[in-house]
């Protein structure tokens, strides 16, 4: 009786400690990982900040960080126990009648093509999910950064349809994904069904036959019916796995589109006071259009103010993009304070 107490305590320590260990190991990755995506972003080239809006980035940030931290944390508990259930049912199996055990995987080819199709299912709905995740995040940052504008223009009707249309993308992205979850659990168990059943017939002519003894195939039947929750458990570790691999993607994604550190030894810009701006050669054309600016040279000195006017049909804050380096001028030497910021000269 002792024995089965200490062992029993000894259980609940080793899991308790296993679980706080795990757990804590999954925080400091997802600490590191945001950590070095907001390195990366840091040090965005003008083109990877055009390739991102700010509510997918912040999707990224957030979501995508959460599933992994997940992964890490449960997921890899999960995977654990589920082994380790498999492992030492199969074991116990095989030492009862490896006969048996044959017939209990006879079942297990369809359950990999189960899947493999669930992997793949699973891994393009999750990126959908996270994209339309992406996009309502922007339409919310972009319609509370301009409410101001949207109140003056009454744009009020226009920024909720907006909004409506981005929240029904997302929650029929999300549906989909959980349709998907849900078919497999019970084609997991219906599976683990055709292999008792397969147990039941082999087992039972293997009785009648005196090859093993009732006994024993109740012994084998009990640990056939151990691996009923880790069978069911697998479904939601794979969706768990998937949707952190995934996420991962989307993260390794920025990471990869950071431009290279500033050195921290190179000499500093400017002179005592405000620096003067100068444009040499200067031409600039938004994609698919005619340039705005084409081969403009001046120099703006402290204290001037410089207006630029044009009558072609361009959005406005497009056409001081090339000055506050949004976009990098196709060819032109922009300096700040003799100092080429694009460019050289």
């Amino acid at each position: 009786m002792l024995v089965i107490v200490l062992c029993g305590v000894g259980n609940f320590v080793a899991r308790l400690a296993s679980r706080f260990a795990i757990a804590g190991a999954a925080q400091h990755v997802a600490t590191d990982l945001l950590a070095r995506f907001y390195g990366a972003v840091q040090t965005f080239s003008p083109a990877a900040f055009a390739r991102y809006t700010t509510g997918d980035l912040m999707a990224r940030a957030t979501s995508d960080i959460s599933a992994v931290r997940s992964l890490v944390g449960f997921g890899t508990i999960s995977a654990a126990s589920t082994a380790l259930a498999f492992v030492g049912a199969l074991a116990a199996m095989l030492a009862v009648d490896p006969w048996l055990t044959v017939w209990a995987l006879a079942p297990s080819p369809l359950l990999v093509l189960l899947v493999r199709r669930y992997n793949a299912l699973v891994t393009t709905r999750t990126h959908a999910t996270q994209e339309r995740l992406g996009e309502l995040s922007t339409v919310v940052q972009e319609r509370l950064a301009g409410m101001g504008v949207v109140r003056a223009y009454t744009m009020e009707a226009r920024a909720t349809a907006e909004f409506a249309a981005a929240n029904a993308a997302l929650r029929d992205a999300s549906a989909l994904l959980a349709r998907t979850q849900a078919h497999f659990t019970p084609l997991m168990g219906l599976v683990t069904g055709l292999g008792t059943l397969v147990i039941l017939w082999a087992g039972g002519a293997a009785v009648a036959s005196g090859r093993i003894t009732l006994g024993d195939l109740v012994a084998f039947t009990g640990y056939l019916g151990y691996l009923a929750w880790p069978t069911a458990a697998l479904g939601f570790t794979l969706a768990l796995g998937r949707r952190g691999l995934a996420s991962m993607e989307r993260i390794e994604q920025v990471v990869a589109d950071a431009g290279p550190a500033a050195s921290d030894d190179r000499a500093p810009v400017g002179r005592p006071g405000a620096p003067a701006i100068r444009f040499a050669g200067l031409t600039f054309a938004n994609e698919g259009r005619p340039p705005v600016l084409r081969d403009v040279s001046f120099e703006v000195r402290p204290g001037e103010l410089v207006a630029i006017v044009a009558t072609v049909d361009v959005p406005g804050p497009h056409r001081e993009h090339g000055g506050r380096g949004v976009f990098e001028p196709a060819a032109a030497v922009v300096a700040v304070a003799d100092e080429p910021v694009f460019g050289h000269g």
